[in-house]
């Protein structure tokens, strides 16, 4: 899905490798921790549990997280919701941006990963929200409005060689 396609590969085909770059109960829950490991360091996943069940919700950032309280243009950056991690059929949703590619990422000093100009997914620490009734950069993937999570990571996305 990071190159922009539906095509689903074997695990060992994946053409990408993935390393840790922040997690919250380990660093610590907050925008400067996040800020400190996370800024200019290109392209992350986001993932994060959401607290009580089993459901794992996150976003793509083709592009890099930084400080500067902007949007950033990006027709390649994704969230998903994942429901089932035991059937990626039937679980599995991902919203691909639908329009306004200028408001894609949004980079804010107080907050956490944020996707979508109506922040169709937002991460103010202890409360991670969806707004579905704005503006929306991406399809409704049927976040929850309010969530909260058990822990969240974010890792730095290696192609392979």
């Amino acid at each position: 899905w990071m190159d922009n396609t539906d095509e689903y590969e074997r695990l060992d085909q994946v053409p990408y490798s993935l390393r840790l770059l922040y997690r919250a109960s380990r660093d610590g829950n907050k925008a400067t921790k996040f800020h400190q490991k996370c800024d200019n360091k290109g392209a992350t996943i986001v993932v994060a549990k959401i607290e009580g069940s089993e459901t794992i919700v996150g976003g793509y950032n083709p592009l890099y997280w930084d400080s500067s309280n902007e949007y950033k243009n990006s027709s390649l950056s994704f969230i998903f919701l994942i429901q089932d991690r035991n059937n990626s059929d039937k679980g599995f949703t991902l919203g691909r941006i639908i329009h306004d590619n200028d408001s894609a990422i949004y980079n804010n000093s107080s907050y956490g990963p944020t996707f979508g100009g109506g922040y169709d997914l937002l991460c103010l620490f202890n409360k991670w929200s969806s707004n579905q009734n704005s503006y929306n950069s991406y399809g409704n993937i049927g976040l929850p409005s309010e969530f909260k999570v058990s822990d969240w990571e974010v890792f730095k996305v290696l192609k392979k060689s």
